[in-house]
């Protein structure tokens, strides 16, 4: 099968030395969010945080408490690009291949995504959806294996390279934040200046 690299939604910046991603590992249970900013040929953990809502709390709560992270982050950090683990694709895979794993909370998994790609864009930052396999494939080469095999597979990379010891879902985020700085600027090249870090933003009206 082959797997487009990316899904661009709109025009990023040319991803380079000094610039900040904003990396989102979705879910309704356990949403993570890491911020990567790029270094010369390495990386450097910025923030991360990852949300653990309890059995009582209502989906609304959950989806705000989402949307108010990922908003404070780009307002507190000034990515140049947000990044998330895109879902639509992967979920309805699972369903048609009758995957035990399957149940609502992938509906409302993807949900989330489209909510982190709304606040991204309410705040004129360029968002990228980018498949697991991909980026995983991407920057630490084909993996196999158990899920948990996989995602600790993740963790120990993204631990290594960021010099940090990140939770689980974090990690998963880091991932797509690296992936995010690391993927070809003519890729993502943009029609307009990129935006630098800290400059005024415009919401939509």
């Amino acid at each position: 099968m082959n797997i487009s690299p990316v899904r661009i939604h709109e025009t990023a910046p040319e991803t380079g030395p000094g610039l900040v991603a904003l990396g989102f590992d979705p879910g309704i249970t356990t949403p993570g969010i890491t911020l990567v900013e790029r270094r010369g040929r390495g990386f450097r953990p910025v923030f991360h945080k990852v949300l653990r809502s309890d059995a009582a709390d209502s989906d609304t709560d959950r989806y705000n408490a989402i949307t108010d992270l990922i908003s404070w982050a780009i307002r507190e950090f000034h990515p140049a690009i947000f990044v998330s683990e895109e879902q639509r694709n992967t979920q309805s895979a699972k369903q048609m291949d009758g995957e035990k794993r399957f149940n609502s909370n992938n509906s409302k998994t993807i949900i989330t995504v489209g909510l982190g790609c709304a606040v991204a864009r309410l705040h004129r930052v360029p968002w990228i959806e980018v498949r697991t396999q991909t980026a995983r494939a991407s920057l630490i080469g084909k993996m196999s294996g158990s899920k948990a095999e996989k995602k600790k597979r993740v963790k120990a990379f993204v631990d290594v390279l960021l010099g940090t010891d990140l939770p689980m879902d974090a990690a998963e985020a880091g991932l797509n934040a690296i992936y995010g700085l690391s993927v070809n600027g003519k890729e993502i090249s943009s029609s307009a200046p990129a935006r630098r870090p800290g400059a005024a933003r415009r919401t939509h009206r």
